[in-house]
């Protein structure tokens, strides 16, 4: 069940990212990487579906893309 979720949870990050505009792709991933640590390369990645995210990272992108966090100036 938990496999069949983050795979969900993956297509659904991928579909996102791929509805974001240039400048908003940009500062998405930006916020990942500031905020979360994550590498560019193996982000960039996941993000255009080569890679799958871990369950535990699906979770925590579906939290910022719920809350709007990346899109919230600091």
């Amino acid at each position: 069940m938990q496999e069949i979720m983050a795979k969900h949870d993956q297509v659904t990050i991928s579909d996102y990212y791929k509805s974001l505009s240039r400048a908003e792709k940009g500062q998405f991933i930006k916020f990942l990487i500031m905020e979360f640590d994550f590498g560019y390369s193996t982000l960039f990645s996941k993000l255009n579906g080569s890679k799958e995210f871990n369950p535990r990272d699906a979770v925590v992108i579906n939290q910022v893309i719920e809350r709007g966090l990346w899109r919230q100036d600091k």
